[in-house]
């Protein structure tokens, strides 16, 4: 992929915040997971996560674990991928392992170069697409690029899109100029300010469409990219969908009633469980209402378990950082056995034994939510996607007609 001087100096600016972020001391922090001083800790912590889960599927059972990509290559070597969300965290974790392991991958991220600091191995030849996916119309855009681009058809197709959608109010006192506070005031201030930063921003929770910003990545961009490459011939029969997100949760206090009313998001979220949790059950439903619709391809959910990666930089103001990764060590896995975990996942049999199975980061069999086996919940989910991109087409084309002499009789 030829670079223009623009992309160039975009290259040249992504690699120089990469280097800064990987020297920062939350970075070198994140360096320490999976260490083995931390074996103690890491165990609880998964128990505590198996205790949070759905029981394990005995039909899938647990996937072999292996101790190096090479030990994949047979699987994936002159194979094609496509890691949607594959330049940051989790993602790039994956992208490395499957391109050690021989595989030909494709990533698509929100950088304008992403391949520029995926991997080492990574070449200027790699394909590499950058493209806003909280939109319909960004998710058909790639659509467009990919088939364009005369790509051949994808033997797996992994999603690992998402962010925590926090960003900091910029003017958190509206008034200019203000008058002098007193000092508790002004202290008040700061812990609101701060609390603020590290949390969702519910007070902007929707994209350009309208749609809630949790439920446009999780779900919408999924759908949309998934339908879109199906439909334009890119997806090989016999192909494996890999969806990391919250999967196979055990999560209380929701119904059938309060996953629409979430993804419908007529009130956005008000905390980070009722954010995040949900939407993970209604993606699992959602995968098997993609079964049903692609007969000739499986579906995998995946929990990804803890990984400290830089992307918290976009959520959590810099002191915190630091603290956050230090937090997270103690349970946290590192980026090697991360991506190794997905790989290994994605490439088993175990993931064949059924149209759609759900696993951990532990390579455990897991059933998932009992929600998301009702067909109609599925079927709603696939149907209200389609509606909110017909509202978007229906919105744009008098804009796109605006120009157009009116017929005369």
């Amino acid at each position: 992929m030829a670079m223009t001087p623009n992309s160039k100096r975009k290259h040249d600016a992504e690699v120089e915040a990469e280097a800064r972020r990987e020297a920062s001391w939350s970075s070198w922090l994140a360096s320490y997971a999976g260490s083995t001083m931390f074996k103690p800790t890491r165990l609880l912590g998964r128990g505590l996560m198996r205790l949070g889960s759905c029981p394990l599927d005995a039909t899938v059972g647990i996937a072999a674990a292996v101790s190096s990509p090479s030990e994949l290559s047979p699987v994936y070597e002159g194979k094609r991928v496509m890691a949607v969300g594959g330049t940051r965290g989790i993602g790039r974790a994956i992208v490395c392992t499957l391109r050690e392991a021989g595989a030909h991958v494709t990533v698509v991220g929100r950088s304008a170069v992403p391949f520029a600091h995926v991997t080492p191995k990574a070449s200027p030849d790699c394909e590499a697409f950058a493209a806003d996916l909280s939109t319909t119309v960004g998710c058909r855009k790639l659509v467009s690029e990919v088939a364009a681009a005369g790509v051949q058809p994808f033997h797996y197709l992994v999603f690992t899109v998402g962010a925590w959608l926090a960003t900091p109010n910029p003017n958190p006192n509206p008034n200019p100029n203000p008058e002098p506070e007193p000092r508790t005031r002004t202290r008040a201030r700061a812990r609101t300010r701060t609390r603020s930063l590290i949390r969702p921003d519910f007070a902007d929770p929707y994209t350009s469409e309208g749609v809630e910003k949790v439920v446009a990545l999780d779900l919408l961009a999924r759908h949309f990219v998934l339908e879109g490459l199906a439909a334009a011939g890119l997806l090989a029969s016999g192909g494996r969908v890999l969806n990391v997100l919250a999967s196979a949760q055990l999560v209380p206090f929701i119904t059938a009633e309060s996953i629409r009313v979430r993804v419908a998001a007529v009130q956005p979220p008000a905390t980070m469980f009722t954010a995040l949790m949900p939407v993970g059950v209604a993606a699992d439903a959602w995968l098997q209402d993609a079964a049903r619709r692609h007969p000739s391809l499986s579906f995998v959910g995946m929990f990804p378990g803890v990984l400290p990666t830089e992307l918290a930089s976009s959520t959590f103001p810099s002191w915190a950082l630091p603290a956050l990764t230090a937090a997270m060590l103690p349970v946290a896995s590192s980026a090697e056995e991360v991506g190794l975990a997905h790989a290994t996942v994605l490439a088993s049999p175990n993931a064949g034994r059924r149209r759609v199975s759900y696993f951990n980061h532990l390579l455990e069999g897991r059933a998932s939510h009992p929600l998301a086996y009702a067909p109609e919940l599925g079927a709603w989910i696939t149907s209200h996607l389609e509606e909110v991109a017909a509202r978007v087409e229906e919105k744009a084309r008098p804009k796109s007609q605006a120009g157009a002499p009116e017929a005369k009789d």
